[in-house]
């Protein structure tokens, strides 16, 4: 009887506490030597087109050819990215998309993300666990990268991210559970 007790007056605990412990969160991150969106940042500020080598680029962080959440680009795909829009003419575009573009096979180009996003549930507990509502609160950075690469020099770099991440998401489903059941499902259950 003692223990029922004790079993009875921490259940009672949590669920006075709002139980907010108990709803799951995640944390996604690539892997990397860079912490921050500005760390990231400072590596890629570090680049010099036309002499940035890419054993150079490894010691600064983007390891192109064994590094994690890298893609490889050929040049036709780089032709297809830059050269999308017909009022794009190949004059107009940057002397490094150009020699990547005359040197063919010799070039490559390499997409690089980074990132750090925590993704935090919040709100009431009971509502997110019968799927009434969901309320997910993500947080973190962003940040990717290409690099042109003609015969192992830098040609082209670009980037893109999202320095401060902070956004919230709410998932409503006014039927809980039963709203993800399809038309016939939700039939056979009812009757």
């Amino acid at each position: 009887m003692k223990k029922l007790v004790i079993v009875f007056v921490v259940l009672l605990s949590m669920l006075s506490s709002g139980c907010l412990t108990l709803l799951p969160s995640s944390y996604d991150e690539n892997v990397s030597n860079h912490d921050s969106y500005e760390s990231v940042k400072k590596s890629y500020d570090m680049v010099v087109l036309h002499s940035t080598t890419k054993k150079e680029l490894k010691e600064i962080g983007f390891d192109l050819d064994h590094g994690e959440n890298v893609e490889i680009l050929t040049y036709v795909e780089v032709s297809k990215i830059f050269l999308h829009n017909s009022a794009i003419i190949r004059s107009d575009l940057p002397s490094g998309i150009l020699d990547c573009l005359e040197a063919k096979g010799s070039c490559k180009a390499y997409k690089i993300s980074f990132e750090s996003i925590n993704k935090e549930r919040y709100g009431n507990f009971w509502a997110d666990v019968f799927d009434f509502r969901k309320k997910v609160h993500h947080t973190g950075w962003k940040f990717e990268a290409l690099f042109i690469v003609v015969d192992d020099v830098v040609v082209y770099s670009l980037h893109s991210g999202q320095p401060n991440i902070n956004k919230k998401e709410i998932d409503k489903n006014p039927l809980g559970p039963l709203q993800r059941l399809s038309g016939d499902d939700a039939l056979d259950l009812l009757f």
